[in-house]
């Protein structure tokens, strides 16, 4: 038998694979423990894989969640409500998003509400009702908090 395959990994292996999906990115507890068990590991060898890459630094959530929420806004543009979704599918503490959630800068955060609703009403005179909605779903659906939308939808009339 191969090696390579799943059911045949070492404890040592797993543990190397495992290493290297961390190092490729950060990634959170939950991610560690669906990939540890597609490699047909034991609990007690899940255990001591994830305790060994706690251990080593390979697995840290709060750096985790601070890049996620760095990466998500300044990347794709989503909003707080979005990323803490997002979050918490992944089984993240409350507490921990909220916390990490300060590496957006409020300026930031205006800032791109702003430059996204520019380029939704970007050579409109005064947009009309049905364009402010098609701009209010499009910023809600990135994640964007409605008071701020609105907000922003009456600083640029």
């Amino acid at each position: 038998m191969s090696t390579l395959d799943p059911k045949y990994l070492s404890v040592q292996e797993a543990l190397q694979k495992a290493m290297n999906y961390c190092v490729y990115q950060d990634r959170c507890h939950r991610e560690v423990e669906e990939k540890i068990e597609k490699m047909g590991m034991q609990e007690e060898a899940k255990a001591y894989i994830i305790q060994e890459l706690i251990r080593h630094d390979f697995l840290n959530e709060e750096r985790f969640v601070e890049s996620f929420i760095r990466g998500k806004f300044y990347y794709k543009q989503w909003g707080k409500q979005k990323i803490k979704y997002h979050l918490k599918q992944k089984d993240i503490p409350e507490k921990l998003i909220d916390r990490n959630m300060s590496v957006i800068k409020d300026k930031d955060y205006r800032q791109t509400i702003h430059d996204l609703m520019g380029k939704k009403l970007s050579g409109k005179n005064k947009p009309g009702l049905k364009l402010k909605q098609k701009v209010i779903r499009s910023l809600q659906s990135k994640g964007y908090e409605f008071s701020l939308i609105m907000d922003a939808l009456q600083e640029w009339e």
